[in-house]
């Protein structure tokens, strides 16, 4: 294949490669993941949390709920990392500002590439909700203020509790969800089937999964 053919709108295979390789995007990528490491531990050790809560027993995968007081709104985090890196510990920078407003937040885990897919993940993002909605309240969360948001392979996941049909198979109310910030999500995938990243999540083996830009309901486009 010519790798100076256009492969998605007109952009060719270097161009994907260069436009979609996160690190090389950020000229002092080692020193900003090395500063909110940093800033994640302190977070675990100044603030208290229940800690490895398992949300998800069919995959065993856990959460980290740092309670910011009785009948606080809750946020749930979810990490980056191309859907193959990062974990709650190095994330809990994402509980220090929030709870500083009154706002719990918890900060989840999910099971990586290439072992898991992304309908695994997503369904696991969706299990933490619902963990939330039914378990939160004996935890002194206000069940009826959940959040959701994440960064990167976190947004796209995040991005994915918006899809129709997913909160009644839950048996959840059509409200659980309050807002949803998706930071700098990968929403779109079939670019990614000529990165390096179609090496783990194998994009052009199968249908492309579900994507926020193409599940999410015309119903609410205030939602997109």
């Amino acid at each position: 294949m010519d790798a100076a053919a256009p492969l998605f709108r007109g952009m060719d295979q270097p161009t994907l490669e260069r436009e979609y390789n996160a690190r090389e995007s950020v000229a002092s990528y080692a020193a900003e993941h090395a500063r909110y490491v940093a800033e994640s531990e302190q977070v675990r050790q100044s603030r208290a949390a229940k800690r490895d809560i398992v949300y998800d027993p069919q995959s065993g995968e856990t959460l980290d709920l740092y309670l910011a007081g009785e009948g606080s709104p809750v946020f749930l985090w979810i990490h980056g990392g191309y859907w193959r890196g990062g974990s709650k510990e190095d994330n809990a920078f994402a509980a220090g500002g929030l709870m500083a407003h009154g706002i719990s937040v918890a900060v989840m885990n999910y099971t990586l590439a290439p072992e898991a897919g992304i309908g695994e993940m997503v369904r696991q993002v969706r299990s933490a909700v619902a963990w939330l909605r039914n378990n939160g309240a004996e935890r002194g969360l206000d069940v009826e203020r959940i959040h959701v948001g994440g960064s990167s392979a976190g947004g796209h996941l995040a991005g994915m509790v918006l899809a129709d049909g997913w909160l009644e198979a839950f048996d959840l109310p059509p409200d659980t969800i309050g807002t949803v910030l998706a930071l700098s999500g990968l929403h779109e995938l079939e670019p990614l089937q000529h990165t390096q990243v179609n090496g783990w999540m194998r994009f052009d083996t199968a249908p492309l999964p579900k994507t926020p830009r193409s599940d999410i309901s015309p119903r609410h486009p205030e939602r997109g």
